[in-house]
């Protein structure tokens, strides 16, 4: 099974995504643990798995759009001033600053050390921790 290299996302790129084919997004404050200030994002894309990386520090306004487009399709977190569109995302506090949005519509299933989405795509967190905190949430929502 191969294992996705992140390529840098791009304001258009994402732009153009529909929402449907956002799979599982990593989130980092500035001062987070592990990927701080980054953003890793899976998509599914003519049944081929992409992942697209980018960093608030390089492209801020990219940042708060993708955060601000996620926080407004799930219902786990309330931000002020931004409004609840559509509950499409499970919402994970991962712990020192990072957050994960999985598209409910795909199945997920913890394996070893990463993520298995409809039996056929590994996702790899960016820290083993983020793994571990979103395992245990899972494990949590499922009892």
């Amino acid at each position: 099974m191969k294992t996705e290299t992140p390529k840098n996302i791009t304001l258009q790129t994402f732009n153009k995504t529909p929402l449907e084919q956002i799979i599982y997004t990593e989130i980092a404050d500035s001062g987070a643990m592990g990927n701080a200030g980054g953003i890793l994002l899976y998509t599914i894309e003519s049944e081929k798995l992409c992942c697209y990386q980018t960093n608030m520090f390089e492209d801020e306004k990219l940042y708060l759009k993708i955060r601000e487009v996620l926080t407004r399709h799930q219902t786990a977190i309330k931000i002020e001033g931004i409004e609840i569109v559509k509950d499409m995302f499970n919402y994970y506090y991962a712990g020192f600053g990072n957050h994960v949005f999985i598209n409910k519509s795909f199945s997920v299933r913890k394996k070893d050390d990463y993520l298995m989405v409809n039996g056929m795509y590994k996702v790899i967190c960016s820290v083993k921790g983020v793994f571990e905190s979103i395992s245990t949430g899972m494990e949590q929502s499922k009892s």
